[in-house]
């Protein structure tokens, strides 16, 4: 994302007024070198799934000889499967649904360092596994680079079958386009983990990294749903489905003791004044110029919660805080303690808000439900995630953006000290929810919830799915 630079002083100044935060991650062609990645699971395999349902052999690999067979069945697409990697990357480009997109231009990633990577998948019992055809590398080429060579490639791999290994396979780790593993058993839940890679040229790209994977075989009785969204979890085959979720720490609130809610809007505009006059001083060069007229001048409203809320003796209630600044304009959940008013780090626009923002950013744009579940304030979020993916040359109206609506939480306890909230990202630990528009640039936003989940707060304080 490109921006000049009073445009973007001004969010990050908002941001800390509101006491949130504004970041845009690094995106690259090549893979990172972050060594403390989040897990990211990206929230659908739309390609994937408009893909086709048939591995037809060497013609369906743009590089390389396959070694499929003509008409055998990808059960990841057809059948209700389920798939898991053990790691990625940190980078908003490299999701780990790539490795299943139809594509070799795109990739799943490791995490950095995780040389020992797996990838697993479930089919149903009643399914038959020929085998695993997979690409060892990343598998593209351009005018100024191979990503093929650069990275690490797969040199052997073992797999197994319901915790029980069957084989080691060596693969050719100078061969470009499809290799397979022979596999030849019923379904069931198999591992496919990485012993021994060929390092690439670029010493510092420390990442396993697959352009494709797909399971070859003959289905039994069961179908996966039309539309019914293939998602890809991190860590395990059941880390999006049961048990507690994956998340990442909000920045902790140390507890205000505001009488009223209007007395965090009095603090605000007190805080932003002059930074508006600042930014009338320093307006800055060409566009940004004529954006001064555009430019609001510091404002803050609050207004009650307007969905259902029952409270307890820590959550007694809550609030919004609707501020504008600059070209910033979004709302912030207030909370009553018994020792006040305060802002919790959870920050969300309108629709049609202008909150300007990075592609691969998950931003939130509504706050749906809010309630009380196990002593800690669940805040369910939606919001619009935009990953950028490889234009169509043949369209000029393709930007190479795609958008949806995904679904995530917050998770907010009363520390006495701090309040600490914990966030289910739904762009990097996967969507409790998705809508996807099936044209596009349709309006995804009036397409059902796809893969809609219940979920709660467990005992221990974390986000967890209805069982």
């Amino acid at each position: 994302m490109t921006a000049t630079r009073p445009t973007l002083r001004v969010l990050y100044i908002a941001a800390a007024l509101l006491g949130g935060t504004s970041a845009c991650r690094s995106s690259s062609s090549s893979p990172p070198t972050s060594s403390a990645p989040p897990p990211p699971v990206a929230p659908e395999i739309s390609t994937a799934l408009a893909a086709s349902n048939t591995v037809r052999g060497a013609d369906a690999a743009p590089t390389g000889d396959g070694g499929a067979g003509v008409g055998t069945p990808n059960l990841l697409q057809i059948v209700p499967a389920k798939v898991a990697v053990s790691s990625t990357v940190d980078n908003p480009r490299d999701f780990p649904e790539h490795v299943m997109d139809g594509r070799l231009d795109t990739a799943w990633n490791g995490k950095t360092g995780d040389l020992g990577a797996w990838i697993a998948f479930r089919v149903p019992a009643d399914a038959h596994v020929d085998r695993v055809d997979l690409t060892v590398g990343y598998d593209r080429k351009t005018a100024k680079e191979d990503l093929f060579t650069e990275n690490h490639r797969i040199q052997r791999v073992a797999l197994s079958r319901n915790g029980q290994k069957l084989r080691d396979v060596t693969l050719d780790p100078d061969k470009r386009g499809w290799q397979s593993v022979p596999v030849d058993t019923d379904g069931g839940d198999f591992k496919l983990e990485v012993l021994a890679t060929k390092a690439g040229t670029r010493a510092e790209w420390k990442e396993i990294v697959i352009s494709e994977l797909r399971v070859a075989g003959r289905p039994g009785k069961e179908r996966r749903p039309p539309g019914e969204p293939l998602r890809i979890s991190v860590g395990s085959l059941d880390a999006a489905i049961k048990g507690t979720l994956p998340t990442e720490r909000v920045r902790a609130v140390s507890p205000g003791a505001a009488k009223a809610v209007n007395d965090l809007c009095a603090e605000y505009i007190k805080k932003s004044t002059p930074v508006w006059e600042e930014m009338q001083r320093d307006p800055g060069d060409g566009p940004n110029a004529e954006m001064r007229s555009d430019w609001k001048a510091p404002n803050c409203k609050s207004s009650p919660w307007s969905g259902t809320f029952t409270g307890d003796a820590t959550w007694k209630n809550v609030a919004v805080v609707r501020t504008s600044l600059g070209v910033h304009d979004g709302q912030q959940l207030a909370v009553e303690l018994a020792r006040g008013w305060t802002l919790l780090d959870i920050v969300w626009a309108d629709s049609g808000a202008n909150l300007t923002g990075c592609p691969s950013v998950f931003e939130a744009t509504s706050v749906p439900a809010i309630r009380v579940d196990h002593g800690a304030l669940l805040v369910t979020v939606d919001g619009f995630a935009m990953t950028g993916v490889t234009p169509d040359p043949k369209d000029p109206n393709d930007d190479g953006m795609r958008g949806s609506l995904q679904r995530g939480a917050y998770a907010c306890r009363d520390m006495g000290s701090a309040i600490e909230c914990d966030f289910h990202n739904p762009q990097y630990q996967g969507a409790l929810a998705i809508k996807v528009s099936p044209r596009k640039n349709g309006n995804f936003r009036d397409e059902p919830w796809a893969g809609a989940s219940k979920f709660h707060v467990d005992a221990d304080g974390k986000i967890a799915v209805d069982p």
